[in-house]
């Protein structure tokens, strides 16, 4: 009998493996973004598991329960939209947004991964999402905090939705600035005078959640709705404050 092969080194192994799988990966990811082309209704949570397990990178992917909450609100939605954070959101935000004639605009902090993003949409063909390299920058005033800076970007002055899963605020040597988390996007946007509707909030299960909600809540007269499921937790925010711009829950475009 001839001799056994000695076991491949795991080394060895993925670097045969893992090539064969991000092909088979793409394969399923660009049959998953032509089925939720054509389907009449929001996608179904098995196709939305396909296409996140298919994206790669789930530890920080948007959970489905995200992704099945956005993509119910981006279809109903009427004017334009505003992402915080890109990745598997922003290729399902401007699938559905596209079938409605609506345009995105998208905050990346990392110029880096703007990059892959902008490359994922253009083999997806996806033409009505526009990325934009924000970096990360401190706003003193009205307190200490760091949000995109949009300083020299060309927004709408009017969104109606906002899917807000960034910026990511790592933790920092002036815990106040790190607790302010995604604050900044409320006080930011009114420097600008560009108004808000609604927002999603992903992970309302951090513990800075709660301090962000209660200042927008007491600082812009938002009303909030939290929503619970066992993979994490997310909010509605409506904001009803004239000066934001928002209206009332009662006249959202993007309603419940």
């Amino acid at each position: 009998m001839g001799a056994r092969m000695a076991p491949l080194k795991s080394s060895v192994r993925k670097k045969l493996i893992q090539p064969a799988r991000r092909v088979w990966d793409e394969w399923v990811l660009r049959h998953a973004v032509a089925a939720l082309r054509r389907a009449d209704a929001p996608p179904d949570v098995n196709l939305l598991k396909r296409m996140r397990r298919a994206w790669g990178n789930e530890g920080f992917s948007a959970d489905v329960f995200y992704l099945h909450e956005l993509a119910k609100r981006v279809g109903a939605c009427r004017g334009p939209i505003l992402e915080c954070g890109t990745g598997l959101t922003t290729i399902i935000a401007g699938i559905l947004a596209d079938k409605r004639k609506l345009q995105v605009w998208c905050l990346e902090q990392e110029n880096a991964w703007a990059e892959v993003i902008e490359r994922a949409l253009a083999q997806h063909r996806i033409q009505n999402v526009h990325v934009l390299f924000a970096p990360l920058r401190l706003y003193e005033k009205p307190g200490n905090f760091v949000w995109y800076d949009v300083e020299a970007l060309e927004l709408p002055k009017n969104f109606e939705l906002v899917l807000c899963d960034g910026p990511a605020v790592f933790e920092d040597r002036d815990l106040a600035i790190h607790s302010r988390w995604r604050y900044g996007l409320l006080p930011v946007l009114k420097t600008h005078s560009i108004t808000v509707h609604d927002i999603l909030i992903d992970d309302i299960d951090d513990p800075r959640a709660e301090q962000v909600l209660a200042l927008w809540e007491k600082e812009f007269h938002t009303i909030q709705r939290v929503i619970h499921s066992v993979e994490g937790d997310l909010a509605v925010i409506q904001c009803s404050d004239p000066r934001v711009g928002g209206r009332l829950a009662q006249n959202s475009e993007c309603h419940e």
